[in-house]
């Protein structure tokens, strides 16, 4: 088990795979933040 795991972390490819996800999880999350300031924004008006 721990073969794989460290396995897991010295693979390039899924090292940049978790890249990617993170800054795709980054950009959802600007973007949920982005969207609920615009409503809540035309809220107010």
């Amino acid at each position: 088990m721990k073969k794989s795991i460290s396995f897991l972390f010295k693979n390039p490819a899924i090292i940049s795979n978790r890249t990617v996800i993170n800054t795709f999880l980054s950009k959802a999350s600007f973007l949920s933040t982005t969207l609920t300031f615009l409503i809540y924004t035309c809220q107010i008006d």
